[in-house]
């Protein structure tokens, strides 16, 4: 089975009874991490305290650099921008120096060291962020997810000020963020921000008021921000939202087919509930999935309990062959300590090499010299006769 995602090419799926046979042999013990694994085309690192928590106090460039440069060297090809997409006057609790051109710093960074954006945003009064009150389409003043009209009015420019109009003309209005490859997510969790009706969020604090309305906004958001970067002539991927992976009758079929691939931020502590969860996310919606968000938040930079939650939790998502790709939160790490790398001193930690390991591994391919599974396939090749490119999917 052939999944592409960006772009890129994914071989997935079980070996052949045939090839089982040879599991044990000589040649393949030389790399048993590698068997039953295959590629990751998005493996990205989140810098939601850093990017998205800085705006009044913001880091310098060298600062900024110097930790991309370290997710790269851990081997993402992805790092996030989480900050706001608001202008200085859109936040309450400080004045922010000239958001757009902090945001331009991260992106100008991440770009400079070889690494895709994926851009996960949101507006202030989306969540109720930096002070600001959380407006939705039954609060007073409103800012509705989007009007009647949906994307047509969008796009004809009868809507100008709901969310899905505010994110499409956001886009418009900073195209030189934007570079071929990266990807955009309109509104991140977008499910938690409450759909109704729901005891769990009064009206006014529900984003949406019903399922449709929830799923209307995310087939409307995929169709206006992808004709905004259709008008600023730029390749980026638009979706992966990171919905739930415990309630998993919020997506319509419809939602599903126009997303492409369904993506997850999903929190569990165990490495099988995790597997278990993304694999009947898989199954019921059809669609290869990425784990867009998931960081070991439970252990405070524990050793070696988080290196080995990181590890096992690696070591699923790869060898998982519908899963397309991971996001892990985070790069610097919050009060629950799943950070890859200290601070202040940007030091990878142990559990930033727990990652590593399994990124490298979720981006090797027969065209890298002397990389373990080219050795393999050539060896094999030539003991058993064959092509090595066959053995080199064989050993994925």
């Amino acid at each position: 089975m052939l999944i592409a995602i960006l772009g890129v090419v994914t071989v997935v799926g079980r070996a052949s009874a045939y090839t089982d046979d040879f599991k044990h042999d000589a040649h393949i013990s030389v790399i048993p991490e590698l068997w039953g694994t295959h590629s990751l085309s998005i493996r990205s690192i989140e810098n939601g305290l850093m990017s998205g928590t800085t705006e009044c106090h913001e880091m310098s460039p060298v600062f900024i650099y110097t930790l991309i440069e370290d997710e790269k060297a851990l081997g993402a090809n992805a790092a996030t921008v989480d900050m706001p997409y608001d202008g200085p006057d859109g936040y309450a609790e400080c004045q922010p120096v000239d958001p757009a051109a902090y945001e331009s710093t991260w992106v100008s960074a991440i770009h400079q060291v070889g690494l895709r954006v994926w851009f996960r945003q949101a507006w202030n009064t989306w969540a109720a962020y930096y002070g600001e009150p959380k407006f939705s389409y039954a609060t007073s003043p409103s800012v509705p997810y989007e009007g009647a009209g949906g994307a047509a009015d969008v796009l004809s420019g009868a809507d100008t000020g709901s969310y899905l109009a505010k994110t499409y003309h956001f886009i418009l209005d900073h195209a030189s963020y934007f570079a071929n490859g990266d990807i955009f997510t309109p509104a991140s969790e977008a499910d938690g921000a409450g759909i109704g009706p729901n005891p769990g969020c009064a009206a006014a604090l529900c984003e949406f008021p019903s399922i449709p309305e929830f799923n209307r906004f995310l087939r409307d958001s995929l169709t206006v921000d992808r004709e905004a970067f259709k008008q600023i002539g730029v390749d980026v991927f638009v979706g992966l939202f990171g919905t739930s992976c415990e309630y998993l009758d919020r997506l319509e079929p419809d939602t599903v087919t126009a997303m492409g691939i369904v993506s997850t931020d999903c929190y569990v502590p165990s490495a099988a509930r995790l597997l278990r969860d993304l694999d009947t996310m898989h199954e019921t919606y059809g669609s290869p999935v990425v784990l867009s968000e998931w960081g070991d938040i439970w252990d405070e930079a524990r050793e070696p309990q988080t290196q080995d939650s990181v590890s096992q939790a690696l070591e699923a998502v790869v060898k998982s062959p519908f899963v397309g790709g991971m996001g892990y939160w985070q790069g610097i790490g919050g009060p629950g300590g799943e950070g890859l790398i200290d601070y202040p001193t940007l030091q990878i930690t142990s559990a930033g090499y727990s990652l590593q390991h399994w990124y490298a591994i979720a981006a090797r391919s027969c065209d890298q010299p002397n990389d373990p599974l080219t050795v393999w396939a050539e060896a094999t090749a030539t003991a058993l006769d064959g092509d090595p490119a066959s053995w080199c999917r064989i050993g994925r």
